[in-house]
């Protein structure tokens, strides 16, 4: 099956389910209530199966590793808006500005990946790759394969994708297909970052001190 063509009816959905909310108003609770329960779903489903199966094939490949990464950043983004929308009363005046909100970026985020994302990784996944992809995501799609990617690779581990992925890493993966993988990640350059910094304030310092017994010794001779 074609992965891509799968994606795309999914964002298909979800933005028929945007376009029938932002009509609603703040009278219309009942359809708000109702309507949000079928979007919250079918984006969770998506991200997950973005998550643990579509982005893993893409996410060590130079061509698609910043995208998919910067997907990573944008579903938890939106994961974010939708909670602070269940938590909000269907009927409060502030509901509807933020889901103009997550409207706008859901379709930022489907715009990139089903132009420049999907572009290149038609370039780097061959057809068997697709189509072990795209079985992998429909079976996702019809309640099976819920589990973590480890698994979800497992299924494709004859491809030279997951082989290039994985040689990449050096390790299998083992961890839930949350996106906070990929935070950590940047948060851990960060830190690295931090810690070079410290050091050379630290270094800085030092000359500073050294500098000024310097100039101390000189005064007392």
């Amino acid at each position: 099956m074609d992965p891509f063509q799968l994606l795309k009816k999914d964002h298909q959905k979800v933005s028929d389910l945007l376009k029938k909310l932002d009509k609603t108003e703040e009278s219309d609770a009942s359809t708000r209530e109702e309507l949000f329960g079928q979007l919250k779903n079918e984006l969770e489903t998506h991200t997950r199966i973005e998550e643990t199966i579509f982005y893993p094939a893409l996410e060590d490949n130079e061509q698609t590793k910043e995208i998919t990464l910067e997907a990573y950043e944008e579903h938890n983004v939106v994961k974010t808006l939708l909670q602070e929308l269940e938590d909000i009363k269907k009927d409060d005046e502030t509901w509807g500005a933020k889901l103009t909100v997550l409207k706008e970026n859901v379709e930022h985020h489907v715009e990139e990946e089903e132009g420049e994302m999907f572009s290149k990784a038609k370039k780097i996944l061959n057809k068997d790759e697709r189509e072990a992809l795209g079985d992998r995501i429909n079976e996702a799609k019809r309640g099976r394969g819920s589990e973590g990617p480890a698994e979800g690779e497992a299924e494709l581990a004859n491809t030279g994708a997951v082989r290039e992925i994985r040689s990449a890493r050096g390790t299998t993966r083992t961890g839930g297909g949350s996106a906070s993988s990929q935070p950590s990640r940047l948060r851990a350059s960060s830190k690295k970052r931090s810690s070079s910094k410290k050091r050379s304030m630290k270094s800085r310092a030092g000359s500073k001190k050294s500098s000024s017994r310097g100039k101390r010794s000189s005064k007392k001779k």
